[in-house]
């Protein structure tokens, strides 16, 4: 939980159900086969502005990393936004809240987790999202075409992702196959 010191001075609240002529949804598009999957979100009064958070955590090799993230992460990501919602300034929040995770985790175990923060600003109108390996945002219009707003960094998938990866120093090979076997 957030304490005093990370809070912003006009402080975060729990905000009271408004309707606004659209709507905000959080939802699990699919089943959680393995228990590894966890989601959290929150709408709230930040620094006087009407925010809407949402977290997805997607685990891999196990649910501790997940679950860890979706106890911790939007806290964490809350406290290193502190009064400063720019999108700029939350996009920098997501990464400074994403490391913390990431070196919380692996002293802990060795299952993982990709990520996706979405932050709605209701007050600016304005869309904040941040997103690390496989999870996914998308903006569903009421009519029309949803929309994709996070990018696949799957290495199966993202040629820019292996070339980012090789860039490092890192090489590339299957491990296991899709069905998980070796």
């Amino acid at each position: 939980p957030l304490s005093s010191s990370d809070t912003c001075s006009e402080g975060i609240s729990p905000l009271p159900l408004l309707l606004p002529p659209w709507t905000c949804e959080c939802a699990e598009a699919q089943r959680d086969l393995k228990g590894e999957d966890c989601f959290d979100s929150r709408r709230l009064v930040w620094g006087g502005e009407e925010v809407v958070v949402m977290l997805v955590a997607d685990g891999h090799g196990g649910g501790e990393a997940s679950r860890h993230c979706r106890d911790h992460l939007l806290d964490c990501y809350l406290a290193s936004a502190a009064c400063d919602r720019p999108a700029p300034s939350l996009l920098g929040a997501g990464v400074a809240a994403c490391e913390r995770m990431h070196e919380e985790v692996v002293g802990m175990t060795t299952a993982g987790s990709t990520i996706t923060i979405v932050a709605l600003n209701l007050a600016r109108l304005e869309l904040s999202v941040c997103n690390l390996g496989d999870s996914e945002a998308w903006l569903v219009p009421r009519s029309g075409s949803p929309s994709r707003l996070t990018e696949d960094h799957r290495l199966d998938s993202s040629e820019p992702e292996r070339q980012r990866v090789r860039g490092l120093g890192g090489h590339l090979a299957h491990a296991k196959n899709r069905a998980g076997a070796p």
